[in-house]
């Protein structure tokens, strides 16, 4: 559902037809390297939708095996962060954004609505208000 794909068209398919183009291709080179390996791969994933939307998961993959402990599958447990990435993606922004405007400042006039009016804060106390 999160990929906006019907099963159909992903069952069989390779991996790419969701990976974000932005995502470099040794990222996944990692993941089969360590599956492949018999080992636990857990990353956070950028993937793209078939709308060309943006979405996060977080993935774990384990390999299954058969009698003779050869690979013959893998599991993958998946978990939506796309608003937990979303929201963080927007508060380190904020705080790029703060960080322009006020480091680089002795004082600083902050108009409010509120008090319609104009309020000068000191650099050394802003701190203590944010």
């Amino acid at each position: 559902r999160i990929a906006r794909y019907s099963k159909e068209e992903l069952i069989g398919k390779n991996h790419n037809i969701v990976r974000d183009p932005t995502v470099s291709k040794t990222k996944f080179k990692l993941l089969w390297d360590t599956i492949r390996s018999k080992q636990t791969y857990k990353a956070t994933v950028r993937n793209r939708a078939k709308d060309g939307s943006t979405y996060y998961i977080n993935a774990t993959i384990v390999p299954t095996y058969d009698d003779k402990q050869k690979i013959n599958g893998y599991i993958a447990i998946r978990q939506d962060i796309t608003k937990e990435k979303i929201a963080k993606n927007k508060m380190k922004e904020k705080e790029k954004l703060r960080k322009a405007i006020f480091d680089n400042q002795d004082s600083i006039v902050i108009y409010s609505s509120k008090t319609d009016g104009m309020m000068y804060v000191n650099k050394t106390l802003f701190k203590y208000f944010n």
